[in-house]
């Protein structure tokens, strides 16, 4: 694993994967990861998780294909002028001060504790302004893209808290967003076993 990645999808049934990781923690037995889910809680998750989406492919093993497209569409691959899905209005209570963030002002400047950013790198930069980092007024015509808010970097190699919030599965709904933990993360220097191929985001990069 050439970097710490968010495991979004791979060869095997359910999007899980099969880690060895000798070479960082001294263990040989294979360790499972898996692709994160949405938690099946309120109309909006439900069905967020039953349709084809970033997270929901649960029925079998999908082909590499399959899975790029899955990603992309809801990923700055596919919708290269996308807002992070973090900024919909309607998610404006989960923001620093009850979402009161302005125009013109980077997001990165009002969330101290959390690192945010948009899947698949890719500030697209207009006018020297970030778009992707901007906030959104209520009602404004926009592509929104999944987006990853992680904690910082750290020593702990079994633990990891974080989020990926996906696109609303239409104008006036929020944002759902599924947890991260240390079972979806790929560490650097881990080894893929009984997994022909993975698919990730990384969330830590280095300096």
């Amino acid at each position: 694993i050439p970097a710490d990645l968010i495991l979004l999808a791979s060869a095997n049934e359910g999007g899980s994967a099969y880690v060895e990781t000798s070479s960082i923690d001294g263990e040989t037995n294979l360790k499972l990861r898996n692709s994160p889910h949405l938690p099946a809680q309120g109309p909006d998750a439900l069905a967020a998780s039953s349709c084809d989406s970033l997270l929901g492919n649960d029925s079998g093993a999908e082909s590499l294909k399959h899975a790029v497209q899955r990603i992309a569409n809801m990923s700055l691959l596919g919708h290269v002028d996308g807002v992070g899905a973090v900024l919909n209005p309607k998610n404006a209570d989960e923001l620093p001060n009850g979402g009161s963030l302005s125009r013109g002002k980077s997001l990165a400047n009002n969330i101290s504790t959390r690192v945010l950013q948009s899947v698949f790198k890719g500030r697209r930069r207009d006018g020297g302004r970030q778009q992707s980092m901007m906030a959104v007024r209520e009602g404004e015509n926009v592509s929104y893209v999944t987006t990853l808010t992680s904690e910082p970097p750290n020593q702990h190699v079994n633990n990891y808290t974080g989020k990926l919030t996906l696109p609303p599965q239409s104008a006036d709904s929020r944002s759902e967003s599924a947890p991260l933990g240390a079972e979806n993360l790929l560490l650097r220097g881990a080894v893929l076993r009984n997994t022909e191929w993975v698919i990730g985001v990384a969330c830590f990069t280095g300096s």
